[in-house]
């Protein structure tokens, strides 16, 4: 997202096929008005916690605190580059399933600019 952010020249995300995980956050991230999706995308979000079941309890409360710090930056990035919430990012990161939408809900959200 930083390294996005830093380009003064015209950059252009494109999304297509499947954006999934920090995807969806790097298209979003992507200069206004030069965000796209293709028609068919679909793009998924999860917790980020997902796959802690294998660790220890000492690693899952460290790890705890630092993916719950993660989902909280992730949520504000989320907010920052959409028209929706921080609590409408949250509640979707938090959810204990993946959480699937089109590319016409991404744009209807913000993230993207135009579905193409």
């Amino acid at each position: 997202v930083d390294s996005l952010q830093m380009v003064d020249a015209p950059l252009h995300t494109v999304a297509w096929g499947k954006v999934m995980s920090a995807a969806p956050m790097l298209v979003a991230a992507g200069k206004p008005g030069m965000r796209l999706a293709t028609k068919n995308t679909w793009f998924m979000l999860h917790n980020v916690r997902a796959g802690m079941d294998e660790a220890s309890s000492l690693d899952m409360r460290t790890y705890g605190e630092i993916m719950e710090q993660s989902m909280q930056r992730y949520a504000d990035l989320l907010a920052e580059y959409s028209m929706m919430p921080k609590r409408f990012w949250s509640n979707m990161l938090r959810s204990r399933t993946d959480r699937y939408f089109t590319a016409d809900e991404a744009e209807d959200y913000g993230l993207v600019d135009h579905v193409v």
